[in-house]
């Protein structure tokens, strides 16, 4: 990408990556839109178990610690996603949280 006519890099997460930065992220205060985000990242994960095989045991408590707040039983969450995207979410959250 070029700014001011200079070649620079844009680094960007894996998707693993996202959802471990969002996961931390969506532990602070008023901090809703992150959670939005988070939900998002996880519809798209589409092979949980090998994301899971890639996480660090640290890694995996910043996910767990996010659970509360992340709280994908809220049924105001009906109002944002669909159902299905809910359901994978759900799913996917489950799968990375569990020991491998």
């Amino acid at each position: 990408m070029g700014l001011e006519g200079k070649e620079t890099e844009i680094r960007c997460p894996s998707l693993l990556g996202a959802i471990l930065l969002k996961s931390r992220s969506v532990t602070k205060k008023d901090r809703e839109q992150d959670r939005e985000d988070l939900i998002r990242l996880l519809t798209c994960v589409q092979e949980p178990r090998s994301l899971n095989a890639e996480l660090k045991a640290g890694e995996r408590r910043w996910l767990q610690s996010a659970e509360a707040r992340l709280d994908l039983g809220d049924p105001g969450l009906a109002n944002l996603f669909g159902s299905e995207q809910l359901r994978l979410a759900r799913a996917a959250y489950r799968l990375l949280i569990e020991r491998p």
